[in-house]
């Protein structure tokens, strides 16, 4: 049995509690496709990752609170939000251009694969393509 087979076998059981409400394993997975965990420290190791982990569960359960609460008060409708959306949409997308034509260039000019572009460049993004 490998490692999905084992979470799925784990989906309906509950991993938290919060005033009540029951967040199972299935439930958790879920929310963590579209809002990833995102861990304070960088670095984490056998001694730490425990403390990490939840930490990171912690935040992720807050902002999913947050977002519910601004939806419900349609702060998604206001301009204003709207606007700033746009506004890292627009910048988003310009950097993605910007490192598909760096990557285009440097792939050109260079036999080197194309993940070690990360390395002179000294990408960030974690969208850049290791072929």
């Amino acid at each position: 049995m490998d490692w999905s087979d084992q979470l799925d076998h784990l989906e309906t059981n509950p991993f938290f509690s919060i005033n009540g409400r029951i967040w199972t394993v299935e439930r958790f997975r879920e929310y963590i496709k579209k809002h990833p965990l995102q861990f304070r420290k960088e670095k984490s190791n056998n001694a730490n990752f425990a403390e990490n982990f939840k930490l990171a569960v912690v935040d992720l359960v807050r902002d999913y609170y947050i977002t519910q609460d601004a939806y419900n008060k349609n702060y998604d409708e206001m301009e204003i939000v709207k606007y700033e959306v746009e506004i890292w949409r627009d910048h988003l997308l310009s950097l993605y251009q910007k490192y598909q034509y760096l990557e285009t260039q440097y792939s050109k000019k260079q036999s080197q694969p194309v993940w070690q572009m990360r390395r002179v460049f000294g990408f960030g993004l974690r969208y850049v393509k290791y072929s």
